[in-house]
């Protein structure tokens, strides 16, 4: 399904995401990498980042380490996927309103 190998990462190295999304591409026997390595020669089919553990827009940061060393090495066709929840669900760790805008 996926045809090249895929960058996998996370903010703060572990978002709640990281790992089933592992899962899932290991059942499809992806070839996983967990970290960027020096060769500039080598390229992605994919970029999946795991933003679950963003609470502030401060820590942004974290998905501009991730993809500003990667995004030139996305193959022709190549996916860029971030997981995320919605603010306010389960993980978030910010308040953030729901009220109507005035």
């Amino acid at each position: 399904m996926i045809d090249g190998p895929v960058l996998l990462g996370a903010a703060h190295g572990s978002g709640r995401l990281e790992e089933p999304a592992a899962d899932v591409l290991r059942s499809i026997d992806a070839d996983i990498h967990r970290s960027l390595p020096g060769a500039e020669e080598q390229t992605y089919k994919a970029l999946v980042f795991d933003a679950t553990g963003i609470g502030s827009s401060e820590e942004l940061r974290e998905a501009w380490a991730f993809f500003h060393p990667a995004i030139r090495r996305i193959r022709q066709s190549g996916r860029v996927i971030v997981l995320a929840t919605p603010p306010g669900g389960p993980s978030s760790r910010t308040r953030w309103g729901t009220g109507p805008l005035s």
